[in-house]
């Protein structure tokens, strides 16, 4: 009888010993095989000749850890080939922050596993390129848009300085706009529309078109 027990035993410690190095997933059938020649012994004495068993065991969980590191190591491949061809947009930015993040999680024994990495990398590169690209040319806009909207103020407030507060002056007998900016010794200066300066007498100056045309007739 215990002979029999003993030739069950040697059997379950045969196929135990045929696991050889752990490798996912070359290892699962004979693995799996073992277990189940350990489970169908009929009762702990026969199980107790079993003298590899830890050997079993630590297959098992070698195993176990192999596959949950190749899963989390495919679930980020898949994740990195997804993103497709690079362009500055919401999708694009989401896939890679996506890939990024489960990367990151990942040890550095499932790191390794992730062919695809450089992939990752290049990516995140011509993503930020773009869109480096993209505020450059939007600081641009921007800038040139307050320089424009400057330059149309000054043009307005120009404007309103000559015709809201202007006073007139004579060139060669004819009326011209112009507005006072300051005195300059004992003249007034004062700014043509055309941007020119003068220094004029008060008594050049006029406060509306038509007393510069009564000059022009005396």
């Amino acid at each position: 009888m215990l002979t029999e027990e003993f030739n069950k035993a040697s059997q379950v410690v045969e196929k135990i010993n045929l696991i050889g190095e752990v490798k996912y997933p070359d290892s699962k059938e004979i693995i799996a095989s073992a277990r189940n020649a350990y489970d169908a012994l009929a009762n702990d004495e026969e199980k107790s000749f079993v003298s590899n068993y830890q050997k079993l065991v630590d297959a098992e969980a070698t195993y176990a850890k192999l596959k949950a590191d190749n899963e989390a190591s495919t679930k980020v491949v898949n994740l990195i080939n997804s993103i497709g061809e690079v362009e500055r947009n919401a999708e694009t930015k989401g896939k890679i922050d996506a890939a990024l993040k489960e990367y990151n999680a990942l040890t550095a024994e499932q790191k390794v596993l992730v062919s695809n990495h450089e992939k990752l990398v290049q990516s995140e590169k011509t993503y930020n390129n773009l869109q480096e690209e993209y505020n450059k040319k939007l600081a641009l806009i921007i800038t040139f848009s307050i320089i424009g909207g400057i330059v149309l103020c000054l043009g307005v407030l120009y404007s309103l300085l000559f015709f809201v507060f202007n006073k007139w002056i004579l060139v060669k007998n004819k009326p011209a706009r112009v507005f006072v900016i300051g005195k300059h010794k004992d003249k007034k200066r004062i700014i043509k529309i055309t941007f020119v300066f003068a220094d004029k007498n008060e008594n050049e100056i006029y406060n509306k078109k038509e007393e510069a045309l009564k000059n022009i007739l005396k």
